[in-house]
Parts: C-alpha cells; sequence; structure tokens
C-alpha cells in the first residue's frame, strides 16, 4: 500500500467536480479516493489541508469524507512543523508563490524522506 500526500485541490475537485476544461478533476480526484477506500492507497492528512477545509464551503462534507477515512485507517495525521512555516514563509517569499502551496510541498517531501 502506498502513501500519497494530496493537497485541499483534491478534496475541493472532489466535492465541486470540478474541470480544467480538457479533463474531469472531479473524476480524477474520485478515482484516488477510491483507490484509498480499496487500500491501494493511505492518505497523509496534513495541518495545513485541515486548515483550508475548515474555512471553504466543503467544511461538513470534508468533515464527513475525512471521518469516513479515519473509520477505515486510510489518514495518517501530520502537523505543520515550525520548521516548515518558518521554510514555507521564506521559499514563498523568494518565489512570490503562496506560502500554503509551498508548505505542502515541504510537507510532502518530508514524508517522502521518512517513507
Amino acid at each position: 500500500m502506498r502513501t500519497i500526500y494530496i493537497d485541499t485541490n483534491i478534496y475541493i475537485d472532489y466535492f465541486d467536480g470540478r474541470s480544467d476544461g480538457l479533463r474531469s478533476l472531479g473524476e480524477f480526484a474520485y478515482s484516488v479516493l477510491r483507490k484509498t477506500f480499496e487500500c491501494e492507497f493511505v492518505i497523509i492528512l496534513s495541518g495545513v489541508v485541515l486548515d483550508e477545509l475548515k474555512y471553504n464551503t466543503y467544511k461538513e462534507k470534508a468533515k464527513q469524507l475525512i471521518k469516513d477515512l479515519k473509520e477505515k485507517n486510510k489518514i495518517i495525521e501530520t502537523e505543520t512543523t515550525k520548521d516548515d512555516e518558518i521554510r514555507a514563509r521564506e521559499i514563498a517569499k523568494q518565489r512570490r508563490t503562496s506560502t500554503n502551496d509551498t508548505a505542502h510541498a515541504l510537507i510532502a517531501k518530508r514524508w517522502k524522506q521518512t517513507i
């Protein structure tokens, strides 16, 4: 079973059925989640994702999905470390990118190194 990190956009694609004009991002997100429930993946869930999901219109849907994933032992929760926060701010400032997107990348990289 593989461990994967997915950022908030995958959850929103799933909830909203979004498309990029060429393909259905919602279908891709559904496929990832279906494969998770079918034991192909375990999802690393960060505090950054949880915070982002708390402050959008999908809050209740997200709570239910995360509850279902937890019940099936398909979630590994991880905290965002102080080092993640500091490095994300520094890198985001240098590259003029989103601090949260940078934090997602740092957390995924940290987990890749531990698996």
